[in-house]
């Protein structure tokens, strides 16, 4: 079974004022079986404030057993020194932490300007750390928002080890053909995000991300994804990413139970 993760965005402090600590999240992980953690930018600036800072929340997962793999997330903006301020930040977080993947986000049309910038970018974030490999998201919420675009995005870049990272509430709220997933080859997929959603009806997109569902629960056509990426020989990383204003309200480990026991099976060989 590919490893799967737990992504701590669903308890960010953006979402709740008095998120539970990253500390009782690791654990509450590490307790359901998950073998490595996400660590969204809103929970590691909160860290980052605390006396322990990232120092500590690197001693929480070597205490728990529980790496992290994955930090969200290089954001690309319209305005050059705001996103080299982002990726400063971003910079001692992977320092810090040593994540696999990073994922990577435009949220302005790839001119060439802008893949400059994020050519810049990542040089800076790999003198700190050369392996951590990108997965840029593609999503109807972004100016990159399918399969296609996106391979013609890191085609464009010329970087190696930045490949895609393929969300299923992007792919199945999006424009993402079967073919399209059919096609992916597996050194193009480092990571995926997994989780379900209920029919969108009149529900605007901007309002639906914050209610997504535990794998099963809703209508995505999730046993036919795990076959086509299995199909394509695709090992990536895979993070249960939830991110839900009804589950906030569970513990965290009732919620790093739920999940993984909803998303587990759907992997398991």
């Amino acid at each position: 079974m590919p490893a799967l993760g737990y992504e701590t965005i669903q308890f960010a402090p953006k979402f709740t004022p008095q998120p539970p600590s990253l500390e009782r999240q690791i654990d509450a992980a590490a307790g359901a079986g998950f073998s490595w953690i996400a660590f969204d930018r809103h929970s590691l600036e909160a860290a980052e404030a605390t006396p322990a800072g990232l120092d500590g929340v690197a001693r929480a997962c070597a205490r728990a057993a529980l790496p992290c793999r994955e930090i969200q997330s290089l954001r690309i903006l319209a305005d050059p020194d705001a996103t080299l301020a982002g990726v400063e930040a971003l910079r001692r977080r992977v320092a810090a932490l040593r994540p696999d993947v990073v994922p990577l986000i435009l949220f302005v049309p790839p001119t060439e300007a802008i893949l400059d910038l994020v050519r810049e970018s990542i040089a800076r974030l790999r003198a700190e750390h050369p392996t951590v490999a990108f997965a840029l998201e593609f999503s109807p919420l972004f100016p990159v928002t399918d399969v296609p675009s996106a391979l013609r995005v890191t085609a464009d870049l010329g970087v190696e080890r930045v490949g895609l990272a393929v969300d299923t509430w992007h792919v199945f709220n999006g424009t993402t053909a079967w073919s399209d997933l059919a096609a992916l080859r597996a050194e193009q997929v480092p990571l995926i995000q997994f989780n379900d959603h209920g029919p969108l009806g009149d529900t605007p997109i901007t309002l639906a991300k914050d209610h997504r569902l535990l794998p099963g629960a809703g209508v995505f056509p999730l046993p036919r994804f795990v076959g086509t990426m299995r199909a394509n020989g695709i090992d990536a990383l895979v993070g249960v990413e939830i991110v839900s204003a009804r589950m906030r309200a569970w513990s965290p480990e009732q919620f790093a139970r739920c999940a993984f026991e909803a998303a587990a099976p759907y992997w398991a060989r």
